[in-house]
Parts: structure tokens; sequence; C-alpha cells
């Protein structure tokens, strides 16, 4: 836009136009930058609650000029610089807040927002939790003192079970409370620890008409007070006794932390002491082992071991003459093996010609063949004459062998009440049968071991 057009910039207010230079207004104001851009032209202020006065400063603020406000009316304008998301007329509006003993509620506002709820009556469990985590930095807002008992009683309820619950605060708050809403002190002292508060104020706490209404319920109610905020001191008591053993045994790991550090450095120091000499004779030794292999090694390069000559002639002629008979024995055994060769050579070669020609000679002569390929087939038949005659002599004795156990067999199924082991009566049914006698000497054996093997008998059992 022209800067002509940026002057001409409207906000309009209770039926008033303001006129504004908006790029001052974006500067100053978060939220105005993005209704700008909105709204290039103009803007109506919907919030009819805010004061005339508190409006124009917070104008007059945004464009850089110089204002005055109320201090009653500060924490108004601090609302709305928030709103609006103005850090410099926060800043300005906290401190004249402050100043002037107005307390300045913190941005994040759940006793606020209860009590808009409440107007509205939208407000719900979470809201008097929210009031509740707050109470205890909030007991010098005034706030509360208009909240009515019964809500009052609920924000306390919750605020009592955190860890930031102070006593002596509470019942500094419920005594100046009752100073100002004196039906609401009597239900706050409820929860109320009376050791907390001197006679005198238990005293005028007691004697107030309100709590005469409360009749014997307050009693047993205070009787509960007391019980809960022994059971509360019991609690503290044990879990401050339960930390200071938890600090005394954390002291005592520490304690014995140091004392194992300390064994374990001086073992630590004991063992690279040790480790440090045995290096030290490592170190020594591998020395004295460089020392002795460069000696070595001079020896054989340049000393007497070396390739170009002996130290010791009497070495060096023990070498010339072991050379001396390897070379003649070398001669000797060269002159043997030619000699033996040209002796042994023909006469070998002469028996292996006869040889070669006497096997030509047989192998070549058809009769001789015949007659030793007849010689072969007599031997070979009389082999298998030799072998078919003990093959039947096995056919015999398998026939043999085979009648015998058949024979024992139908005598022993004939035989089932006394069997065949009774010699007396052995007989008696085959008297006529005489080749069953000739047979039992050879039962007799076969019988055993077929017992012995696989029993045949099925008498009585």
């Amino acid at each position: 836009m022209s800067s002509s057009s940026n002057k001409n910039y409207s906000i309009i207010y209770d039926n008033k136009k303001y006129r504004v230079d908006p790029l001052i207004f974006c500067k100053m104001s978060e939220k105005f930058k993005t209704i700008y851009e909105q709204n290039p032209e103009k803007y109506k202020f919907e919030n009819d609650e805010i004061d005339q006065e508190v409006f124009v400063a917070f104008i007059s603020s945004c464009q850089l000029k110089t204002f005055q406000i109320n201090p009653k009316k500060a924490q108004a304008l601090l609302k709305l610089a928030r709103e609006w998301e103005a850090p410099s007329l926060e800043s300005y509006a906290t401190t004249v807040c402050r100043e002037n003993g107005y307390p300045v509620y913190p941005r994040v506002d759940p006793i606020g927002d209860l009590k808009i709820k409440q107007d509205r009556n939208e407000d719900c469990g979470e809201d008097y939790k929210r009031a509740g985590a707050v109470f205890m930095d909030s007991l010098d807002d005034d706030r509360l003192m208009e909240f009515d008992p019964e809500p009052l009683f609920r924000i306390v309820a919750y605020a009592e079970k955190l860890p930031n619950f102070d006593e002596q605060k509470y019942a500094d708050f419920v005594m100046k409370l009752r100073e100002r809403r004196m039906d609401a002190a009597v239900l706050l002292s409820l929860r109320l620890n009376f050791t907390k508060i001197t006679e005198e104020d238990t005293d005028a706490l007691f004697q107030s008409p309100e709590m005469r209404q409360q009749s014997i319920g307050f009693f047993v109610a205070y009787s509960l007070s007391q019980t809960r905020h022994k059971t509360q001191e019991l609690i503290n008591e044990t879990t401050a006794k339960c930390m200071d053993q938890l600090h005394e045994f954390g002291n005592d790991m520490l304690d014995a932390n140091g004392s194992l550090k300390k064994a374990l450095q001086k073992d630590h120091e004991k063992n690279m002491k040790l480790l440090n000499q045995e290096i030290d004779a490592n170190a020594d030794e591998l020395n004295r082992l460089v020392r002795e292999f460069t000696r070595t090694a001079d020896i054989l390069v340049e000393g007497p071991l070396s390739p170009n000559g002996f130290a010791d002639p009497a070495l060096k002629r023990i070498e010339d003459d072991a050379q001396e008979r390897l070379n003649n024995l070398y001669n000797h055994i060269r002159e043997e093996i030619g000699k033996n060769h040209d002796e042994k050579h023909p006469k070998m070669r002469d028996d292996v010609d006869r040889v070669e020609q006497d096997w030509e000679n047989e192998y070549n002569d058809p009769e001789a063949t015949q007659k030793r390929m007849e010689d072969m087939l007599n031997e070979l038949e009389g082999v298998a004459s030799k072998y078919r005659g003990e093959i039947d002599q096995i056919d015999k004795d398998l026939d043999h062998i085979r009648g015998s156990i058949n024979a024992k067999i139908a005598r022993d199924y004939v035989r089932t009440d006394k069997g065949s082991r009774v010699e007396a009566n052995i007989y008696s049914i085959f008297d006529e049968a005489d080749f069953v006698k000739e047979e039992s000497s050879a039962i007799e054996d076969i019988d055993a071991r077929l017992d012995k093997q696989c029993p045949l008998k099925i008498g009585k059992k």
C-alpha cells in the first residue's frame, strides 16, 4: 500500500474511528499484523467491555505516542496487551501494576478462566484442578475472595494434594478470608490445621454465628480435620525419616565406593609395577638376544663362517679332504656302473631274446596249443566230477536229515502226553517201524540242537 493509504487505516470502537499507521501498529502488535492482512482497509473492535481510557492508551502505545493510565486500570490494560500480543505495552502495564500494589496475574490464568466459565455455567472438574495447581501461588489474588464457598473449597481440595501446599500460608489465607467472607472461611476451616493459628483466631472462628450454624457437624469435621492433619504429619515424618535413611545409605555407598576405588587403584598400581618389572626384564632379554643375533650375523656375513674364508685352517683342511673324498667316490661309482653295464647288458639282452623266441615258437605250433587245451579240459573235468560227487553226497545227507526231522515231528505230535524224553515209551507207537529205531541215534544229536534253537514239541505246558 501507499503511505497515504497507510495513514487512513481506521479502527472503529464504540462508533468512533481511530486513524492509525498500520505499519507501526504491525510492529507493536502481532495480532494486528494478522488482522491487517485480512482487513487492509479498516477493523471494527468487537470487545465493548474495554474501558475508553484503556482503549485510548492501547491505541496510543501501538502508535508510539505518549499516554497515561490510571493505576487502577493497569490490570485491564495488561490483559488487553496480552490479548493483542503487544510485548512493549505488556511490560509497561506490568510495571504499573507492581509499583502500585496490584497483582500481576499470570499469562496462563486458570483462576480467571474458572471465573469466566462459572459465569457461563461451563465449569468442570478439570478447571478446578488447574486452579488448584496455582492456588498456593495466588493466595494474594483478590479474585479468590470472590468465589462462593463451595467452589473455593473444591479448589483447596485439589491444591492440598500437591507437594507445594503450605499449611501455614493456607491458615493465614483462611484468617484473611474470615475478615471478608466468614461463610467461606468456616467451610475452608474444615481443611485447616488449627495448630497453625493462634488461640485468639481459633476463638474468633468458633464464636462466629456461621460456625455455630455448623452445629455438631463442625465438631465431627474438626475431629476428622485434626486426624487428617495428624496423619499427614506422620506421613511427612515417615517420608523425612526414609529420606534421611536413603541419604545415609547413599553416603555409605559413596564411602564404600571410595574405599573400593582406592583398593582397586592400589591393586592396579601393584599390578602395573609387576608388569613394568616384567616388561623391563623382557626388554633386557630382548636386548641380549639382539646383541647375540647381531654378533652371529657379523660372523656369518664377515666372520670366519662367511663364504669368503675360514679363520681356522683345520676347518679348511677338513673341508678340502671331504670334498676330495666325495669326488673320488663319485668317480669310482661312475666307473663301476659303466663296467657293470658293459659286462651285464649283452648277456641280459641275449636272455631276453631267447625267452621271446621260445614263446613265439610255442604259441605258433597248433598241435602243442591243442594238447595244452585238452590237458586243461581234462583237468577241469576232473574237478567238476569231484564237485558233482560232493553235491550228490550233500543231497543224500539232506534227504536223511529231512526224514529224521519229519519222523521226530510226527512222534512229538503223537506223543503229546509223555513226550520224547521218556525213554521207556519212546518206541511204543512204532514197534512195527524198525527203521525209526535205526535213526534214533542220528535224531538225538539233531533233537538236542533243535530243542536249543527252536523247540518243536507241543505237549502239555
